[in-house]
């Protein structure tokens, strides 16, 4: 059909209104159900970065501990301050003792909303825990070279 055969939408459906699509796309950006739902979706995500945080921290301490017992059963030394101070009542007991205090302030950071704290302990713990592994490594060898 040749152009001028061609009839105008308006003329066949006088009561339907063009699209515009830089209204449509505008009206859709300011939708409210949109931007609820992408409020929920990030408040998700960072409800599981806080969550991906504490349990990094419950296993560094976990780690910790274990590193730390194994260390002093090879012989190996506290330097913590905190921890030697604690060590009288036991190596174990000392240590738990330490690991509920630690747990306590992450508790308080936690509740105050300041995850960043926790975000700091876990790259000093995961620290901690290389240090230990590095000792219990440097003990073994030194136990076989001797």
């Amino acid at each position: 059909m040749p152009a001028s055969e061609m009839r105008s939408p308006s003329r066949d459906f006088p009561n339907v209104r063009p699209l515009r699509p830089a209204i449509a796309l505008a009206s859709w950006a300011q939708a409210g159900p949109i931007k609820a739902d992408l409020r929920k979706f990030r408040r998700a995500a960072t409800i599981a970065e806080e969550m991906k945080t504490q349990l990094t921290f419950i296993f560094l301490q976990a780690a910790d501990v274990a590193t730390t017992m194994t260390a002093l059963q090879m012989g190996g030394d506290e330097k913590n301050p905190l921890v030697m101070h604690l060590m009288p009542i036991g190596s174990l007991q000392g240590l738990i003792l330490s690991k509920v205090i630690v747990l306590a302030v992450a508790v308080a950071a936690v509740l105050a909303g300041k995850y960043h704290v926790l975000r700091w302990s876990n790259a000093l713990f995961a620290g901690v825990v290389v240090w230990n592994l590095i000792i219990i490594t440097r003990l073994a060898l030194g136990a076989h070279g001797a």
